[in-house]
């Protein structure tokens, strides 16, 4: 087949400066989007949406090897009559998506028409594409008229062709004039809820349920996309990985294991896949309108460091690609590795209990709102003793072990985790109006203006003087920290005790242990630099043996090398008392190494 270039007249080519000085001048109508018959406060709120700047408002660019493997991967092909088909770009951008889409569209009508007099009519219900910021919107419509009549059509029909094509409004509350689609791609963005108007939040809450606990926009858009799909549609996104495996993704994935297929998942781990740097890693993702039921997911999981490897025939060529028989289950996170491991993993799960269903609690320290007020050297703040909690934050761990640099809490709780009379402590009532403007500011204080001195979470007294485990939210490889009774842990800490048995030093073992390591890789998000969470919803995922069925002296064992570095003896020993075969054990140690 010829390529694009060959068919761009040398009238269209000539007349593209003059295109140019017409649409700068020619104020063209779009559109009209349903602001009308919105709530005042909706309007704003989405006016406040749309001027942020573009990283607050998750903009970013996707690099042009990665849209083309997308549209390569849900079928929007130039062999294909793609004019008769549609295709929608929920959050076009800059373009990114939707100047290839135009490309390929342009190419597989121009090569199969004999005439181009019928452009208008055959292609103006191929695409719809949406875009809230209006600088994008206006700037990509330019271009995109360009494009097309270097494509061979004519200014006038390009004109009336993007007109038809382009909706400056919000996605999530449009209502668009096509209502199925074959195919919905793109690069939804990442805004996260905390930055959106509470009148809109509450609006996109009544419309979409998988908007659940602190569910990021990206996740209504692709309920959105999925529920436009038509029968056998693709839907072909790059976002975040997160919801498919955190608590927040629940919802979606239910909708999907329900509902939908979900067909290919790419992970792009090492891979710099847009334009710019972005904290959590993307992914690519294929579902399908189709029952799940008998179909595998096709899994690429190479670590390929530059995109431009990202060639959707070779991949599949090469046999890149492996499967795993239907592996969405309801609203359960799904783990998208190698067969043999998610095996290893479901025989584990299995056979040993949760660790909290063994007697022992996951939670996490104490979130204030205000770090810079609660949060003091004891020495350089003049309040009431009692007032100062000697609080343990995450960089006084290292390596095992704890290195307290005099931080407290400055403690508005009682032993019973009750807000204290301010009258009753005048060093601290005075520290606390010093810096009441700061702490009337939080959220929690303009919930309850009267108690505007309390931290988000209440301050468990007890804690402070429990055995426990300390553990850091983010790491590479765990680093389990034992607290014989005298810390109480920062928002960034989770922790660890024991309500039965189980003795904590033993089970710090456990944890430092590569098995644990392959547990937590299964079902944290990898974070930029490949960071692991250890978050107590990936830390309650974790199993563990009655503790009645270790043995006196594995349990000796295990609190010998809990503080300890000889971790090839502590793995042996954990495989040991969890029965694992030497087959599983080389999986688990190549597993790790990975991490």
């Amino acid at each position: 087949m010829q390529s694009v270039g060959l068919f761009c007249s040398q009238q269209a080519s000539i007349q593209i400066p003059l295109t140019h000085r017409i649409l700068r001048n020619f104020s063209m109508p779009h559109y009209q989007t349903h602001s009308d018959q919105r709530a005042p406060a909706i309007n704003k709120a989405i006016l406040k949406l749309a001027e942020m700047e573009s990283a607050e408002r998750g903009e970013i660019f996707t690099r042009s090897e990665v849209v083309e493997f997308i549209l390569d991967l849900s079928g929007y092909m130039t062999t294909k009559q793609l004019w008769k088909s549609t295709i929608l770009e929920p959050s076009f951008g800059g373009g990114d998506f939707l100047k290839e889409i135009t490309k390929r569209l342009l190419k597989s009508y121009i090569s199969k028409s004999k005439s181009l007099e019928g452009a208008f009519e055959d292609l103006k219900d191929s695409v719809r594409a949406v875009e809230l910021y209006k600088p994008s919107f206006e700037n990509t419509k330019l271009e995109l008229i360009e494009l097309i009549c270097s494509l061979g059509l004519e200014p006038k029909v390009a004109k009336k062709l993007v007109n038809q094509w382009l909706r400056n409004d919000d996605f999530l509350l449009h209502d668009l004039d096509i209502k199925k689609f074959e195919y919905v791609v793109g690069n939804p963005p990442y805004v996260r809820q905390e930055e959106i108007d509470n009148a809109l939040l509450a609006e996109y809450k009544t419309r979409f349920n998988t908007i659940y606990d602190r569910a990021d926009l990206y996740v209504p858009f692709i309920e959105k996309g999925l529920l436009l799909l038509k029968e056998e549609g693709s839907l072909a996104f790059i976002c975040s990985d997160r919801w498919m495996k955190n608590k927040y993704g629940g919802p979606l994935r239910g909708l999907v294991s329900n509902n939908f297929h979900l067909s290919c998942f790419v992970d792009m781990f090492a891979t710099d896949a847009f334009h710019d740097e972005v904290s959590a890693y993307p992914s690519i993702f294929e579902i399908k309108k189709e029952t799940c039921k008998g179909k595998p997911t096709r899994i690429l999981n190479k670590n390929l460091k530059d995109s431009k490897e990202f060639k959707f025939k070779k991949l599949i060529k090469n046999n890149s690609f492996y499967e795993i028989p239907e592996l969405v289950d309801g609203k359960e996170p799904w783990i998208l590795d190698h067969p043999e491991e998610l095996k290893l993993l479901r025989e584990i799960e299995s056979k040993f209990e949760k660790i909290e269903d063994c007697g022992c609690k996951v939670g996490i320290g104490v979130a204030t709102g205000n770090d810079k007020v609660f949060i003091r050297k004891g020495n350089e703040v003049d309040i009431e003793k009692s007032r100062k909690l000697p609080l343990l934050m995450a960089k006084e761990m290292k390596s095992g072990e704890i290195d307290y640099q005099g931080t407290v809490l400055v403690n508005p709780y009682d032993k019973n985790s009750k807000l204290i009379d301010l009258e009753k402590y005048p060093k601290t009532k005075r520290y606390f109006e010093e810096n009441a403007e700061l702490l009337k500011k939080r959220h929690v204080a303009k919930k309850n203006p009267a108690k505007w001195y309390k931290t988000i979470d209440k301050v468990t007294y007890e804690l402070t003087s429990r055995e426990k485990l300390l553990i850091p939210d983010i790491k590479g490889k765990a680093n389990i920290v034992y607290d014989s009774g005298d810390y109480y842990p920062h928002h960034n800490l989770y922790f660890i005790v024991s309500n039965s048995d189980w003795d904590l030093q033993a089970l710090q073992s456990i944890l430092k242990s590569d098995l644990t390591l392959f547990f937590i890789s299964k079902y944290s998000l990898r974070m930029r630099g490949g960071y692991l969470r250890y978050q107590a919803q990936y830390l309650r995922r974790l199993r563990i043996p009655e503790f009645s069925s270790i043995t006196k002296s594995q349990v000796n064992r295990l609190k010998k090398y809990s503080s300890g570095e000889n971790f090839q003896l502590l793995n042996e020993l954990v495989y040991e008392i969890y029965g694992l075969s030497n087959k599983d054990q080389k999986l688990i140690t190549e597993t790790v190494k990975r991490v």
